[in-house]
């Protein structure tokens, strides 16, 4: 056994004190000795493990590969999740994939698609069950691409590394809603095909041909109505039920002198005389005929159908009809209310009187008048210094429009607007003059349900849980229950008609007033609470219009 050092210190050498003149390598042996003996010896004393035999030292091609540095393995790489894209179609029946990425991150992409597909609200497990077989079709169908790429060009793959690439693949399908059939109203004949026809060169209408087509006979099949048929509902990409859409209805309300087959929906005219649909209301009116001109000998008219004036209708006369209208002459100085179309062959004039229509208005000029029409304005030659307003179109086909103001829900089209003379003419587009006052007549008659329905329910709310009321007090119970039921429903109807307004006036407003040929300056022009003034002449075609929140004047093909 070897010696111990001292256990109070350890690592002091122990040499003789004769030998301190030994030579160097001596003392190098001596040395070596003593630190085998420290290396063996624990500070406690107790033997320690025999050190291991020396290693010879290593050559210089193993110690030059021990110097130079260590080489790091290449990190691996992450997805890049911003080259992930999943689309859903607006019908919310298709879910498409694009997405690149290397091989060798297929499972972390794939934890990615699971955590994505369950934040876009895929709650189903067989829906994620078949993305999940769908996205590994598309990555075996995309690696065997790439397989087929490297060996076809190896050189140019050389050092990549392999990739997937899925291009607007389709990971997921639902079923859309199948379309409902809107009602429809399919007329027997094509009454109204001539009611719009304008002789190109002449820009006149051909009124006779419009009249004849308006005439019937007695139980004459007039139009057949088609009701609605409900759709089918579907489902989206994640099992949720898509319901298909309510179809439309056709409001038709029928007026007098038409029959009605329920069974078929089929309308028949029950006198002879002139078909009339205006407002969604059909009606066969009696027509009466006026030689002459409306005036002092035939005095004011009323007439509960269709009027036919072979002459005029003369200064501060007045004339109502429940039907058209058709005047060979003009109309001056006069009050005409008319329930359905009027048609005046000659002009209208007058400052003093007013023509009112609920359907369209057609005349050959307009000239310092004040004209309000439920339908489209149409005249051949001019408007000159009136008021016109319309909830449809005001059109003039061969003329101007100077000074006063026009209206229109629709649009404005007319070849010239304004004059040389600079004279004010002030247009609004996509405006209904008669929204406002129709919708405070539905939310005053609203409101008076609403308060008739809650004076009823107080009423009766002391007796509802009261058992064995006496039978006449039961009797008056029922009685008020079924008229605050039927109140409930007068509400519901009202709210329909309003929102029913708002959706028409919608559907129907157009932001455009058009110039064939020329607007001159101070034209004012008002489209949608926005207002512009013509500062110099602008040739035509030209239409203003808005965009976005300006009003601008740009071409007409724009």
């Amino acid at each position: 056994m070897m010696n111990s050092v001292p256990e109070n210190n350890p690592a002091t050498p122990q040499t003789d004190s004769t030998d301190s003149s030994s030579d160097d390598t001596t003392s190098v042996t001596e040395s070596a000795q003593i630190v085998a003996v420290s290396e063996v010896t624990s500070p406690s004393g107790e033997e320690a493990a025999p050190a291991p035999p020396p290693q010879d030292p290593p050559d210089a091609e193993t110690a030059a590969e021990a110097a130079a540095p260590a080489v790091e393995a290449p990190p691996k790489p992450s997805l890049n999740t911003s080259s992930v894209q999943m689309m859903l179609s607006s019908d919310k029946c298709t879910l498409s994939l694009n997405a690149e990425f290397e091989a060798e991150l297929v499972d972390e992409f794939k934890e990615y698609m699971v955590q994505s597909l369950k934040k876009m609200g895929c709650r189903k497990h067989n829906i994620m069950e078949e993305a999940l077989v769908n996205i590994d079709l598309m990555i075996g169908a995309a690696l065997e691409l790439e397989q087929q790429a490297r060996n076809n060009n190896p050189s140019a793959y050389a050092d990549k590394p392999r990739m997937v690439r899925l291009h607007e693949q389709v990971l997921l399908t639902g079923t859309p809603p199948v379309e409902p059939q809107d009602a429809r109203l399919e007329w027997a004949k094509d009454f109204f095909s001539h009611e719009m026809s304008v002789d190109p060169d002449q820009g006149s209408v051909d009124y006779r041909e419009r009249g004849n087509n308006l005439s019937v006979r007695d139980d004459q099949l007039l139009a057949i109505l088609h009701p609605p048929q409900p759709g089918k509902a579907g489902v989206d990409v994640f099992g949720r039920i898509l319901p298909a859409r309510v179809p439309q209805h056709v409001k038709l309300r029928v007026a007098k002198n038409v029959k009605v087959d329920t069974v078929k929906g089929e309308y028949y005219s029950a006198i002879k005389g002139r078909l009339r649909f205006v407002n969604q209301i059909l009606a066969v009116d009696n027509v009466y005929m006026i030689p002459g001109s409306v005036g002092l000998e035939t005095g004011n008219i009323s007439h509960p159908g269709a009027l036919v004036v072979r002459q005029n209708v003369e200064a501060e006369s007045r004339v109502e009809t429940d039907g058209d209208i058709e005047i060979d002459g003009y109309i001056e100085n006069a009050v005409v209310i008319c329930g359905g179309n009027i048609i005046v062959k000659g002009g209208i004039i007058g400052m003093e009187g007013y023509i009112r229509a609920a359907g369209t208005i057609h005349a050959k000029f307009i000239q310092n008048a004040e004209i309000e029409a439920g339908g489209d304005v149409i005249v051949e030659r001019g408007i000159d210094q009136s008021n016109v307003r319309s909830r449809g179109k005001v059109i003039v086909n061969n003329g101007r429009i100077v000074g006063g103001h026009i209206l229109a829900l629709q649009g404005v089209e007319s070849d010239y607007i304004g004059t040389e003379a600079n004279i004010v003419t002030t247009i609004t587009s996509g405006e209904d003059y008669q929204l406002e006052e129709l919708l405070e007549e539905l939310e005053s008659q609203r409101q008076g349900y609403i308060n008739m329905k809650e004076s009823i329910d107080k009423k009766i709310a002391p007796f509802i849980d009261t058992p064995h009321l006496p039978q006449n007090k039961y009797n008056i119970l029922q009685t008020l229950k079924l008229q605050a039921e039927e109140l409930g429903r007068r509400i519901s109807q009202t709210d329909e008609e309003i929102n029913a307004l708002h959706e028409e006036f919608k559907n129907h407003q157009v932001l455009e007033v058009l110039a064939r040929k020329e607007i001159y300056s101070d034209c004012i022009f008002h489209l949608d609470g926005q207002t512009l003034r013509s500062q110099d002449a602008l040739y035509g075609p030209v239409k203003v219009c808005r965009r976005g929140e300006k009003i601008l004047c740009i071409g007409a093909s724009e």
